[in-house]
């Protein structure tokens, strides 16, 4: 039987079930926007931060 996205999804994020029926899952993300990625990186490196 083919697996749906969702499948995959919850499969490739899923941290736990929990007791009540539910699921926990981890969901992380980072977006960068062209016009202003070059300032964000600037003050991340001026403050001594990684990404």
């Amino acid at each position: 039987m083919s697996r749906t996205l969702y499948d995959k999804l919850v499969d490739a994020h899923k941290v736990c079930d929990l007791p009540d029926g539910d699921m926990l899952i981890c969901v992380d993300f980072h977006i960068m926007n062209q016009y202003t990625s070059p300032q964000a990186f600037s003050g991340l490196e001026s403050r001594g931060l990684t990404v």
